[in-house]
C-alpha cells in the first residue's frame, strides 16, 4: 500500500516537471529599471520605485522550439486596478534569442506600505513561463 502511494507521487511529479519545461521559450535575461535580474532566482533582489514613475523592463529570452503567438507580458500583482503592459503576438523560432522592451506606469496613489510583484510571462496559447520579481514603492 505505501508503495502504491510513493509511486503514485513519484509519477506526478515528474508529469509536472514535463509541463514546466514544455514551453517552447526559456528566460535568458530580465533588466526592470536598470536592475539586472538572476532569472534563475528572480526573488534575490527587490525593485524600489517611487509612485507616478514609469518603469522600463527588458525581457530576453530564447526559442527552444517553434511556437506561433507568442505574447510577453509585464504585471504587476497586488494592485486593485491592472497595471501591466505586453507586446503583440509574434512566432518564435528554435534557437533564436529574442529581446522586448515593456513599461509599467506606477500609480501615483498606490499604496506605499503594500507589497507587490512584477510577474513576467512568456506565453503562447497553450503554455507559458512566468518569473515573479518582488516590488516595493518608495
Amino acid at each position: 500500500m505505501q508503495f502504491g502511494k510513493v509511486l503514485s507521487l513519484v509519477l506526478v511529479l515528474l508529469c509536472t516537471a514535463v509541463a514546466i519545461n514544455a514551453a517552447g521559450y526559456d528566460f535568458v535575461k530580465a533588466e526592470v529599471g536598470n536592475v539586472d535580474i538572476d532569472v534563475t532566482n528572480p526573488t534575490a533582489k527587490t525593485i524600489y520605485v517611487e509612485r507616478g514613475e514609469t518603469v522600463d523592463i527588458d525581457v530576453e529570452f530564447i526559442g527552444t522550439a517553434d511556437v506561433e503567438d507568442v505574447r510577453v507580458k509585464a504585471e504587476i500583482e497586488g494592485y486593485d486596478d491592472d497595471i501591466e503592459d505586453k507586446t503583440s503576438r509574434f512566432d518564435v523560432q528554435n534557437g533564436l534569442t529574442y529581446t522586448k522592451d515593456l513599461s509599467l506606469e506606477i500609480p501615483d496613489d498606490i499604496d506605499a506600505s503594500e507589497e507587490y510583484t512584477i510577474v513576467l510571462t512568456i506565453a503562447d496559447q497553450s503554455e507559458s513561463t512566468s518569473i515573479e520579481i518582488p516590488l516595493k514603492i518608495e
